[in-house]
């Protein structure tokens, strides 16, 4: 399974002017004994549904590219989007996929990414806490 992480622009702003990320084009590069890289596709986190207490779509805590989106004939408009009658709060960012030799990679990615449970809940600490372990141990 390919590794993927999701990243607010805010959070890669912070990382670049810190030092601790290059970014070139659609590549993250994180220098570290192993200079992870990832390609960075954008996409939206489903926070929220606004409109009902339950998601006919089960999108709430997944991150699903900007691409998909489209497709489906979602609205996205800064932190809401639209699906046919249910209204939910979203968080635009990137998508990465660490990139691995030729030799290693697996599957073709996957457009939804499903993040443990206890993220969705309160996601701008949780990137804020991602940021900071990933700073400090690559």
């Amino acid at each position: 399974m390919q590794k993927k992480i999701f990243l607010t622009q805010q959070v890669l702003d912070q990382w670049s002017s810190a030092g601790k990320a290059n970014i070139e084009g659609d590549i993250l590069t994180i220098p570290s004994k192993d200079n992870s890289r990832f390609t960075l596709k954008a996409a939206v986190k489903f926070l929220a549904i606004e409109s009902k207490n339950t998601d006919p779509n089960n999108w709430v805590g997944k991150v699903i590219t900007s691409d998909h989106i489209k497709e489906k004939g979602v609205e996205v408009y800064m932190n809401s989007a639209i699906y046919k009658d249910e209204a939910y709060k979203v968080e635009e960012g990137f998508l990465g996929l660490l990139l691995e030799d030729d030799s290693k990679k697996g599957s073709p990615e996957k457009e939804i990414l499903e993040p443990d449970s206890s993220l969705a809940d309160n996601e701008k600490n949780d990137d804020q806490l991602l940021a900071d372990f990933l700073l400090k141990n690559l």
